[in-house]
């Protein structure tokens, strides 16, 4: 993404200086479990139907 205003560039500016990843663990194990065998089983879908 290239920023095309200046508040977008503040912004990016702000989240890199942070260091850190902004979602870094607000996300609950389980719901990450169920997010990956939903994307594993479209892999599989998308594999086979080629």
């Amino acid at each position: 993404m290239i920023p095309e205003n200046i508040f977008q560039k503040r912004v990016l500016f702000g989240l890199n200086r942070l260091g850190k990843h902004i979602y870094a663990g607000t996300v609950d194990p389980a719901v990450k479990a169920k997010r990956r065998a939903a994307g594993k089983a479209a892999r599989k879908a998308r594999k086979a139907s080629r």
